[in-house]
């Protein structure tokens, strides 16, 4: 073992007087250390991960899911309904008396029923104007209840009943109140209404709101905040173990164990520590990367569901583990040849899916045990890291066994430019060639050679009687030069067929 060990490790010597446990140990305390770095977790400290993620959007907010406290406060102090200026609006106004013409010149009709409507009408809110006035996603945009509610799309003409029984329901509450009384095609036709209105609402409340500057500025802001707090995060952690490591060093090199030369030590040690960090700001700002890309990512997901908390650390994790192989591939801070810089970059996705699925294991187990307090939490973090451990170890032995790895490679390298150059080189050598013998060839012995042959088969078409057909070809070859293999060693075919020692060549 110990010899294995010495010629796959060209610097591990270990001392002929120490124990081969120690130096063994000595020799991969740094990579000990780097594993402390890569698990260094600070995210209960300085991430206050919430439902939702960190920015307000119109989905979130419809079920109650705020961010801002102060947007969420003026929302709950908007004020009540108030009916009359809903329906004394202008665009209100302007279309009821259109309906009012079309009545008085017999061509308006029930938008819902399709039937005449000749008196008692009424202009309905088709999503009700209450609907609108409560919307969390319309106070949000910051549009006007009154100009969404009446735009032309929301109002249409009905019978006064059907509106005055609807009041402030919902197209889809009031069907399913009144489903015996109304006529199948009378509720697809209030549905498509609904359809038409409620999108044309919706489309207006996110446009406005997603063009602001209000979301942009939120959206930048928390962007900002969780990259200072990734990199900080990582620059802790790298100060951390960088240091240790130089104060380790310093000490295994003092011989005298006063004070001052125990000061003078860690002194150095954190000077050393410290320029380590400098040199290693490219993990820093990697991160800092990764926390932007996760708020946004975080958002671009809430804008149409809604992520729990747990759900917005696995993104943030992911997003850490992609940005961490895109800089790999990239930029190859290491100066990896390009088999290596991509077997490191599939190493760091496999560590980031072993992530995840430790992360969705804690999940789910923690619901379970959720009642058991904090061995509940102990034992759901056990199930997450040996799962993790497992997944990790089986990718990694994929990876480095598999062969999958290697096959991959070798497809890469089938299509580098290189290798395309050459096809393209080799296939016009061919071509030309190919031009070459074209020019070399006689045309009119070619032209010649196709009216005989074509002669010839028109020749055959018209012969009835096997035998006949038969002299016809042997005439035809022995004209054109062409012998057959049996001729050169028999009379005829039936001879050489009866002949058990011929054998038939193909020249």
């Amino acid at each position: 073992m110990g010899n294995y060990i010495t010629d796959v490790i060209d610097d591990y010597n270990p001392s002929l007087e120490e124990p081969i446990f120690n130096s063994f140990i000595l020799f991969f305390q740094d990579a000990i250390l780097d594993s402390i770095l890569k698990t260094f977790d600070l995210e209960f400290l300085i991430f206050k991960d919430k439902d939702g993620g960190n920015v307000d959007t119109v989905h979130n907010v419809r079920i109650g899911v705020w961010q801002n406290e102060e947007a969420k406060k003026e929302y709950e102090d908007r004020g009540g309904y108030d009916k009359n200026k809903y329906h004394r609006y202008e665009n209100y106004n302007k279309k009821n008396k259109v309906i009012s013409e079309q009545r008085k010149n017999g061509t308006l009709y029930d938008a819902y029923t399709g039937e005449h409507l000749l008196d008692k009408v009424d202009l309905d809110h088709v999503v009700s104007a209450k609907e609108i006035h409560d919307d969390p996603g319309r106070f949000l945009s910051g549009l006007r209840g009154e100009e969404l509610a009446n735009r032309d799309s929301n109002l249409q003409p009905t019978s006064r009943s059907i509106n005055r029984s609807k009041r402030a329901d919902s197209m889809s509450d009031y069907i399913e109140k009144k489903k015996e009384k109304i006529a199948p095609d009378v509720q697809s036709r209030m549905m498509e209404c609904d359809n038409i209105a409620r999108s044309g609402i919706n489309h207006e409340i996110n446009r406005t709101y997603y063009t602001s500057m209000a979301f942009w500025g939120s959206l930048t802001q928390t962007s900002l905040i969780s990259a200072a707090k990734m990199g900080g995060r990582r620059a802790f952690g790298v100060a951390f173990i960088e240091i240790l490591r130089c104060v380790r060093s310093e000490f295994s090199c003092v011989n005298d164990c006063s004070i001052p030369s125990l000061l003078c030590s860690i002194a150095n040690g954190f000077r050393n520590g410290l320029d380590a960090v400098m040199r290693r700001y490219c993990d820093i700002i990697a991160d800092s990367v990764s926390g932007v890309l996760s708020n946004i990512v975080t958002t671009l997901i809430n804008v149409f569901i809604t992520t729990f908390a747990d759900t917005v650390k696995i993104i943030r994790n992911i997003t850490t583990y992609v940005v961490s192989a895109l800089k790999v591939l990239l930029f190859n801070p290491q100066n990896l040849p390009f088999t290596a810089r991509l077997r490191e970059a599939m190493k760091i996705l496999a560590a980031g899916t072993s992530a995840l699925i430790g992360n969705v294991v804690r999940m789910k187990i923690s619901k379970v045990v959720c009642s058991l307090g904090d061995i509940g939490d102990a034992l759901s973090d056990f199930c997450a890291h040996f799962c993790s451990f497992l997944v990790n170890a089986f990718l990694m032995l994929f990876i480095e066994r598999g062969g999958f790895f290697d096959k991959m490679v070798y497809w890469l390298r089938t299509l580098s430019v290189d290798n395309t150059i050459e096809y393209y080189r080799e296939q016009a050598e061919y071509f030309e060639k190919y031009a070459a013998d074209l020019l070399d060839y006689d045309l009119e012995a070619f032209r010649q050679d196709v009216m005989c042959y074509s002669q010839f088969a028109d020749k055959i078409s018209i012969i009835p009687d096997d035998r006949e057909l038969n002299v016809a070809l042997k005439e035809f070859l022995h004209s054109r030069g062409i012998v057959m293999s049996w001729e050169k060693t028999h009379d005829d075919f039936d001879a050489f067929m009866k002949d058990k020692n011929a054998r038939m060549s193909f020249e």
